[in-house]
């Protein structure tokens, strides 16, 4: 198993804007994490709510894996 280079604990509980692999922008607030270790797949995964993008709605829940960030810088709201 890989070891993850996403600090993900830092991120849990903060507003945060992601940056995609696809250059798609999410800001919201990052709700839950699922470590390497617990994940099938071997990598982080980040759970993000109240999203503000063109491509979800407020409500809508995005659940994001570590291979699919470019970047991700915290926020104020």
């Amino acid at each position: 198993m890989r070891k993850s280079n996403l600090d993900y604990i830092k991120y849990v509980g903060k507003w945060a804007e992601i940056v995609d692999i696809d250059d798609q922008v999410f800001r919201g607030y990052i709700f839950g994490a699922e470590s390497e270790e617990d994940s099938e797949d071997g990598q982080v995964w980040l759970d993000m709510k109240k999203i503000d993008s063109l491509v979800f709605n407020y409500g809508d829940i995005l659940t994001i894996a570590e291979s699919e960030i470019k970047k991700i810088t915290i926020i104020d709201k």
